[in-house]
């Protein structure tokens, strides 16, 4: 059970609003309104693209308004002008149109409008005993299955479209399905969206649905994501009234509302039922050498991922600091693809990538020597196993290559779409540079899959056994492709 109170996650939630929002924590507390530049923030949930032509946030005392900035002051003139209204009313007709008509200008409109709910810890825990005596009875005759990263690779369907979500695919990092025989009837997931949150979604098969089951997945999953050391959250829109019951029966409360403008052309996408889709620009990509000051938006994508069984968040962050610096060579072979669209204030990293040629090297270990002096004995132990792995499948690896070949380390993307993007961009650059194979490894903790689907071909198969247990052997693998 986590050691986390109603509280602790209600200030924390508003520290992570605070990113969104380019306000400070305890200006959600004020009486008096507000206002503030919308800009970008690497520490923003993941699933905003910043900035905002305008949004409204309330934890229920005032409005922080986030907006864009020559379109500022006329919210700040209209909001103002109404002293007596209380918060929730921005929230609603007639007072959005007021907002809509500034919107104009920007030729947008209002847009999203939702509640979130955060976890009731004692809630929480308390339903999931009711739940738990229930599965395999006659009222809940189904199975419940923790599905992990890999698990979910497939499971991108119309069928689980609000449970996961295909253009952020590598941000779903775990799930709860529930199951009549081998069927999967009803599947809760869960987005790595902020450091500290993960968001919960949510679907079940029509003709399974008023059973129990979504709100029995969704409590089961919060408390799996309490125990991986991170905050559940949900949102609901507030006319959803089926999915605001199912928060608070699996043990959430209200946390806050929010309203977002978005331009007219994405709604009118929207109301033609057509996906948005993150269109990736080719002449408007730069391929860059990485920038070492972009290293932590890097870690911000793989620490859901990669995290350590063991320790807090600053030991987990560690370990996983760990093995992207470990992937960083001191060579010309360190990239990063950013959107140089016109009228972006600043670049924007979309993806990164690594490689490492036969004899190179990096400098972490005075970092690692310097940083693991922090921890306890017990925790630096595990760090050195993680090292041992680590070093063990590089030399694998580099074994099988020749002078002419070379090693993808590493590539992430904080995008969908921008990891091919930057594969594919590189390897044409190294193919004209001579290089003639690349080869990485991976392992079952990892979509291996994606590789044989991009050109790559499994060339070596192995255990590693002191990651295996009884019931299930740790799979690597190394792959190659021709350049």
């Amino acid at each position: 059970m986590t050691q986390l109170d109603n509280s602790t996650i209600l200030k924390l939630a508003m520290e992570q609003q605070a990113f969104d929002s380019n306000c400070k924590p305890e200006d959600f507390l004020r009486t008096e309104n507000v206002f503030t530049e919308s800009i970008a923030n690497p520490n923003a949930h993941r699933y905003l693209k910043l900035p905002l032509v305008l949004d409204l946030t309330s934890f229920g005392n005032n409005v922080v308004v986030s907006g864009r900035a020559d379109l500022l002051p006329e919210f700040m003139t209209v909001i103002n002008s109404q002293a007596a209204a209380s918060a929730y009313k921005w929230f609603e007709s007639p007072f959005m149109y007021k907002l809509n008509e500034i919107l104009a200008k920007a030729d947008s409109r209002i847009c999203f409008m939702a509640d979130y709910f955060l976890p009731d810890v004692d809630k929480i825990f308390e339903a999931g005993k009711l739940f738990d005596s229930k599965i395999y009875s006659k009222e809940f005759p189904y199975e419940l299955k923790i599905l992990t990263y890999e698990d979910l690779r497939g499971l991108y369907t119309e069928d689980w479209g609000n449970a996961l979500c295909a253009d952020r695919s590598e941000l779903d990092v775990i799930g709860v399905g529930a199951y009549d025989k081998e069927r999967l009837v009803g599947l809760a997931g869960a987005s790595a969206d902020a450091q500290k949150f993960w968001q919960i979604g949510i679907d079940v098969l029509p003709e399974y649905r008023c059973q129990g089951i979504a709100a029995t997945l969704t409590n089961r999953l919060a408390r799996e994501i309490f125990e991986r050391g991170k905050i559940p959250f949900y949102c609901a829109a507030w006319s959803n009234l089926k999915s605001v019951r199912n928060a608070i029966k699996a043990g959430f409360k209200p946390g806050w509302v929010q309203m977002s403008a978005k331009s007219n052309e994405f709604i009118d996408t929207m109301l033609k039922n057509k996906r948005i889709i993150y269109h990736m620009k080719q002449e408007k990509l730069n391929l860059e050498p990485f920038e070492m000051k972009n290293l932590p938006l890097i870690v911000d994508v793989v620490e859901p991922l990669w995290y350590p069984p063991v320790g807090d968040d600053i030991f987990k962050r560690f370990n996983v600091e760990y093995i992207v610096r470990n992937n960083i060579c001191e060579n010309d072979y360190r990239f990063q693809l950013v959107d140089v669209e016109d009228g972006k204030t600043q670049k924007e990293i979309l993806s990164a990538a690594f490689f490492a040629r036969k004899g190179d090297s990096s400098l972490v270990e005075d970092w690692f020597s310097r940083e693991v002096q922090q921890f306890p004995p017990e925790l630096r132990k595990a760090s050195g196993m993680s090292k041992t792995y680590l070093s063990l499948m590089d030399e694998k690896t580099l074994a099988l290559m020749n002078d002419d070949d070379i090693k993808l380390s590493l590539f992430v993307s904080r995008k969908p779409g921008a990891g091919l993007q930057i594969l594919e961009q590189t390897c044409k650059r190294l193919k004209t540079e001579g290089w003639k194979n690349l080869y990485l490894w991976t392992d079952c903790d990892c979509n291996w899959q994606w590789y044989t689907k991009h050109g790559f071909t499994l060339v070596q198969e192995d255990i590693y056994e002191p990651f295996s247990n009884d019931q299930e052997d740790y799979k690597t693998y190394i792959f190659m492709r021709k350049l």
